[in-house]
């Protein structure tokens, strides 16, 4: 692919009412009548008068998305786009794969989370995690339409808290959130969190069993279960969970429930892998490796993740991350490079306690 390409820019101060004309006409959405509207410049055109036009300099693989408006999602898409990156996938118990790094939609709101899941999908994310209590599974359906990539290519994941454990209330739960997603099915539905107090995951995950015999969830898990929680759920369950969504990270690397979830067939996600909030990617050791394979810190991480086996989960960043998320062409890391990483654990105590707390 070249390394620039085509001028062409978009004035926004119009965009409701100039935009939502374009999309009402033009079936295939904003990304192909831009595209056509580069060809057109390419040869000499220019963009139709009806889209305000000025001139800006492009490159390869550039991916922007426009906030969304009422009238409509304004997306960019990428001029003359290749083949996205290949995110590594990894086998679950019930024969499905998952994309091992997904798109992490946690505190995104409704309108936020849209452009942020279309330019996650542009750059090659295939997974989008989302939950009802993030208030924004309304925004990441409109994104996953707005991408234009067929439902079934995508994996995505959402989460039912406390407030539909217990009673069969999940079933209802996994309606009202379709219903927001827009989706017919999701391909996995966890428990957010076992709140042990109140005794009801083992009756909600029977219910979750249900779910999967009536089509609407494809796989089945949990979040923040420690082994002792996966002990009653398992003596108990027709199903088992396919995965375990746990705090994961090099600071807090969580050795005895990997072991734990691998020897019962449970593949570990990881939420927070970067450890936000902390000085992880500025650690030596990942810089070392960062200047020894030319990648960031947050890719030796994200690769220190999917070397272990273990699904990741970052929280969703400036949209010009998203490529290098997904970006592990020539990166494999060494036995040895896994354990030093791993060996950066301090041993940090995880934010909340799921014993005592939870949603």
């Amino acid at each position: 692919m070249a390394a620039s390409y085509c001028p062409f820019g978009v004035f926004l101060n119009r965009a409701t009412l100039v935009l939502h004309g374009i999309l009402s006409r033009t079936p295939l959405g904003l990304g192909a009548f831009l595209s056509r509207c580069a060809a057109k410049e390419r040869s000499g055109g220019r963009c139709p008068a009806s889209l305000p036009h000025y001139s800006e300099s492009c490159v390869a693989a550039l991916g922007m998305t426009i906030r969304n408006a009422k009238a409509g999602i304004l997306v960019v898409r990428n001029l003359e786009k290749g083949t996205p990156m290949t995110v590594p996938m990894i086998a679950l118990n019930n024969g499905m794969a998952i994309p091992q790094i997904g798109l992490g939609t946690w505190p995104l709101t409704d309108e936020t989370v849209v452009p942020a899941v279309v330019a996650a999908i542009d750059a090659g994310y295939r997974h989008i995690d989302t939950a009802a209590r993030y208030g924004n599974e309304r925004g990441v359906g409109e994104g996953i339409r707005a991408s234009g990539i067929a439902r079934e290519q995508l994996f995505v994941t959402t989460k039912l808290d406390g407030a539909y454990q217990g009673n069969d209330r999940a079933i209802a739960g996994l309606d009202e959130a379709l219903e927001r997603l827009g989706l017919a099915y999701v391909d996995l539905l966890l428990i957010h969190w076992p709140l042990p107090q109140r005794g009801e995951f083992i009756s909600t995950w029977q219910t979750f069993e249900k779910l999967v015999a009536a089509g609407k969830t494809r796989a089945i898990g949990v979040s923040n279960f420690k082994p002792a929680h996966l002990e009653q759920l398992l003596a108990a369950a027709t199903i088992p969970p396919a995965v375990n969504q746990i705090q994961l990270n090099p600071y807090t690397t969580r050795p005895e429930h990997r072991a734990y979830n691998a020897a019962h067939g449970i593949v570990t996600v990881s939420w927070g892998p970067l450890a936000p909030r902390t000085a992880l990617l500025e650690h030596p050791t990942l810089a070392a490796l960062g200047a020894r394979y030319n990648k960031t810190a947050a890719q030796i991480v994200l690769r220190w993740h999917v070397e272990l086996g273990l699904v990741a989960i970052p929280k969703s960043a400036p949209p010009k991350r998203f490529p290098k998320n997904v970006d592990f062409v020539g990166l494999a890391l060494t036995a040895d490079e896994v354990a030093a990483i791993t060996a950066i654990d301090t041993g940090a105590e995880p934010g909340v306690d799921s014993d005592t707390q939870g949603h």
